[in-house]
C-alpha cells in the first residue's frame, strides 16, 4: 500500500550532489576511499576524501534504481580534499562510482532500514503529488530531487520526482534549502545552526531560531524570541556566527509612533507590543512571562529599495529600512 509523507516542501534542486569546496586535508573518513555516512547523520550519503587538492576533475555517480537515471555530479579541479556523495536508496544494494582523474572507484553498499530520529521507519517510497512552479526546468543530467523537512520528525528527507527516497538529514529542522557560497545549505526552521547536507554547519546561532532566516551580504538574519517575546526579534550574525546586532519589533513599532503628538495610540500600543524595552511586560501572579504577540514568520529583503518585508501572523507585514 502507498503511504503518504506529511511533508512541507523546502526548495526544487536538480543537483543534489553540490557542496563546498573543502580545502581542509581530508579530516573525515581513510584518505582514498569512499567513506559511507561521514557524520553519522546521513546515513544516505558518503564522502570521498583525498589527501590533497584535488588537480583534476573529481566525478561522483550514485546509480539509479527503480528505472531512475545516475545521479551523477562533477567537482572542478581545485575543489578541495572531500567530495560528497548524495543519493542512495535505503534498504537495496547501491552502486557508488569515483572517477578521480581517470582512477576509478567503485563501492557497493546496502543501507538497509533506516529510522527518523523519532525512532520510526522512512519508507523507501512515499507517494508524492508535485505542483510544478513556473521557474522549474527540467535538467538532462540528473534526476528531480525534492528537499523537505518532516512532520512532525523533524528530519531534512530528499525524496525524487518518482517518490524514491534519496536523502535524510537526522534530528535537524529545515525551513528552507538554498544555494549560498556555490553549496547546498539548510537554514534552519528551529535550531541554532545552518548546515550543508553532510551535517556540518555552517553559520552557528547564538540563540535559538523559529521559521525563517535569510543572508544579505555576507550575513545571515534570523528570527527568534526575545527575553519577554515570542518570535519578535530578528538576530543578526555573520558569516562565522558571531553575533553583530539585532532588532526587537516593540520598539520598532513604538518608534515608528508619534505618541506626543496622537495621545490616543500609546493605549493601542500598549495592547499590542510586549518586551522589557518597551516598559510593557506581560506578567500573570507577578512572574513575568513571554506572549506570543507579533509571530515573525518569514523575511524578505528587496536589495534595489533596501527594504526588508517582515510577515507577523499577528500584526501584518511591516517593511524595514535595513541599512537604517
Amino acid at each position: 500500500m502507498k503511504k503518504a509523507l506529511t511533508i512541507i516542501i523546502l526548495s526544487f534542486i536538480t543537483v543534489i550532489s553540490c557542496n563546498k569546496n573543502n580545502n581542509s586535508t581530508g579530516s573525515v573518513g581513510k584518505v582514498g576511499e569512499i567513506t559511507i555516512d561521514p557524520t553519522q547523520t546521513t546515513p544516505l550519503s558518503a564522502l570521498y576524501t583525498k589527501d590533497s587538492v584535488n588537480t583534476a576533475p573529481v566525478t561522483v555517480t550514485v546509480k539509479g534504481q527503480y528505472g531512475e537515471e545516475d545521479l551523477v555530479h562533477t567537482y572542478p579541479a581545485g575543489y578541495g580534499t572531500e567530495f560528497p556523495i548524495h543519493g542512495m536508496y535505503p534498504e537495496i544494494e547501491n552502486t557508488i562510482i569515483v572517477n578521480d582523474g581517470g582512477m576509478i572507484k567503485e563501492q557497493k553498499h546496502n543501507p538497509g532500514v533506516i529510522y527518523f530520529s523519532d525512532n520510526t521507519v522512512l519508507n523507501k517510497y512515499y507517494e508524492m503529488e508535485i505542483n510544478k512552479l513556473q521557474e522549474d526546468t527540467d535538467y538532462k543530467n540528473n534526476p528531480s530531487i525534492y528537499l523537505l523537512y518532516t512532520v512532525p520528525q523533524n528530519d531534512a528527507v530528499g525524496i525524487s520526482k518518482n517518490g524514491y527516497t534519496r536523502y535524510i538529514l537526522k534530528q535537524y529542522s529545515a525551513s528552507k534549502a538554498v544555494i549560498d557560497n556555490n553549496e547546498i545549505v539548510f537554514y534552519a526552521h528551529k535550531g541554532q545552526a545552518n548546515m550543508n547536507m553532510l551535517g556540518y554547519t555552517i553559520a552557528k546561532y547564538p540563540s535559538e531560531s523559529h521559521h525563517d532566516a535569510i543572508k544579505i551580504g555576507d550575513n545571515y538574519l534570523y528570527l527568534s524570541n526575545s527575553e519577554y517575546g515570542v518570535q519578535d526579534r530578528i538576530t543578526i550574525i555573520d558569516k562565522n556566527g558571531n553575533y553583530i546586532k539585532e532588532l526587537k519589533f516593540g520598539p520598532l513599532i513604538k518608534n515608528a509612533l508619534d505618541i506626543n503628538k496622537y495621545k490616543e495610540d500609546e493605549n493601542t500600543f500598549k495592547e499590542i507590543a510586549y518586551g522589557e524595552d518597551v516598559d510593557n511586560i506581560y506578567t500573570e501572579n507577578g512572574i513575568q512571562k513571554s506572549v506570543d504577540w507579533f509571530h515573525a514568520n518569514s523575511l524578505v529583503y528587496d536589495s534595489s529599495s533596501d527594504i526588508l518585508y517582515v510577515s507577523s501572523r499577528t500584526r501584518g507585514v511591516i517593511a524595514i529600512k535595513y541599512n537604517e
